[in-house]
């Protein structure tokens, strides 16, 4: 009886040690097989991150993570620092490496709760084919157009309502748009006097908005209002 008892101990140490010595060995596998190789960091997301996501936040979805150095894509950064101010002008996937061209916006943007004296910020809900490109960014500045639909189906008319307006957020939404068949939209706010906030409400009421990417050097003479008229003569 004692003979089988200690035959059973005996196995149970050797199975202990055989699974101990498995995970040792499993621990080691990345270090061997890494030898040799020189290893550099990298910040590496490691939850997906949407689009439009301030940099502050991307911090609790990225880790320093080392990889060979080969494998290290041009540009990839080892910390956010040089990101403050910024978001995400992209979603960032799983396992890719944080690069400065995956985000956006201008870094000494004011704050999401100041605007300029003298000014008010309004939100429009915009579909992609509305906005420039399909995006915008804080910072951008761009011209609002009103266009309007006559009674009875007539084709209406078409005006700038302001020009060089700054934008102040931007956010990325889900959108039921049967005209344009877009299933995101985005939310853009922007700086505007009391009069044009006015006026942009009653045209997202009423009638159609679109905008327009500025530059400083954009030239905004010329402004009519167009009828299908104009356009057709």
């Amino acid at each position: 009886m004692r003979k089988q008892l200690v035959a059973a101990l005996v196995a149970v140490v050797l199975a202990a040690i055989g699974v101990l010595s498995l995970l040792t060995y499993a621990q080691g596998a990345n270090d061997r097989a890494y030898a040799g190789i020189k290893l550099v960091e990298v910040l590496q997301v490691q939850t997906d991150v949407p689009a439009q996501t301030p940099v502050d936040r991307v911090a609790n979805s990225v880790e320093l993570v080392k990889i060979p150095a080969s494998a290290k894509i041009d540009g990839a950064l080892t910390s956010l620092d040089s990101l403050a101010g910024t978001s995400t002008n992209t979603a960032l996937s799983k396992g890719e490496q944080i690069l400065a061209s995956r985000f956006g916006g201008d870094k000494k943007a004011k704050s999401a709760s100041t605007v300029a004296d003298g000014y008010q910020e309004v939100t429009i809900l915009l579909s992609p084919p509305r906005v420039p490109g399909g995006k915008l960014k804080v910072g951008d500045h761009v011209g609002i157009v009103a266009s309007f639909k006559r009674k009875g189906g007539e084709a209406g008319d078409s005006n700038f309502l302001e020009q060089q307006v700054e934008v102040t957020r931007v956010a990325s939404t889900a959108l039921a748009d049967a005209e344009n068949g877009a299933t995101a939209g985005l939310l853009v706010t922007l700086a505007v006097k009391t009069v044009n906030a006015e006026k942009i409400v009653n045209t997202a009421e009423f009638g159609t908005l679109w905008l327009t990417l500025q530059n400083p050097k954009t030239d905004t003479s010329g402004r009519v209002r167009i009828h299908a008229k104009d356009v057709l003569q």
